[in-house]
Order: structure tokens, then sequence, then C-alpha cells
């Protein structure tokens, strides 16, 4: 469990956020069928736990959340992707470096920037970018 970025929000902003970091473009381009299947599985486990997932989280409030918090959990994986795609040779060092604001030398792999502007578009088409 990482507790590093506990925090209370919703559940959105982590699933775009796993979404982001953990998937590739291939895989994004049928989120509407992979946020359905994670809110069909929040309806069973609310269920489990003697809930109705309608009076909790209904379908169409939970398509809103998706507009309104999508955004946040894309930003935030934009800024952590860097952390993920670090070449393992430099992760010895990262500690010191970050401290001594010496980072400047850290490779990112060649993908990375494709990485980025697969995010970019993906944030794009899917309206995220609040931008019209």
């Amino acid at each position: 469990m990482d507790l590093q970025i506990s925090r209370h929000s919703s559940p959105i902003t982590d699933v775009w956020y796993f979404l982001a970091l953990c998937t590739r473009k291939p895989t994004r381009k049928s989120y509407k069928d992979l946020i359905k299947c994670y809110y069909d599985s929040l309806c069973t486990f609310l269920r489990d736990l003697g809930h109705d997932p309608e009076d909790i989280a209904p379908w169409d409030m939970f398509q809103e959340e998706v507009k309104k918090h999508g955004s946040y959990g894309w930003a935030i994986s934009l800024i952590v992707l860097p952390a993920i795609l670090i070449k393992e040779d430099d992760w010895d060092d990262i500690d010191k470096k970050w401290k001594e604001n010496d980072t400047a030398d850290l490779e990112l792999p060649a993908q990375a920037g494709a990485r980025y502007i697969e995010l970019l578009e993906d944030a794009e088409e899917l309206g995220l970018l609040g931008v019209d």
C-alpha cells in the first residue's frame, strides 16, 4: 500500500491516474469500457458491504465524476511519469541528487517523450484539458 499520496478524493482521480500510468494508448482507446468495468466492480463491492450502489454512486453521478475529476488524475500522472520511467542505474543516486537539487543529469528512456505525447493527446481527445 502506498500511503505517500493518500487523500480523500473521488475514486475517479485514482482510476485516471492508474490508466495513464499503467496502460498505453491502444488500451486507453477503450477507456469507456474500462471505466464501466471499474464501476461494475465498485457496485459489486458496495453490495457485498450491504450498500445500494444507486444510493451511493449512481451511474449518472459516476459519469459526472469522470468529467469533473479525470483531469486531476491525468495531471498527476504527468508529474509521476518520470519517476516510473527513470533509468534503473539512476535509482541508486536519486535520493542524493534530489536533496542536492541536482536532478538535471537523470536520464529518462527514449520512449519517455512518446509517452508524454500519448498522454497529452489522450487528455485532449477525452476532453480532460478543459480547452474548447
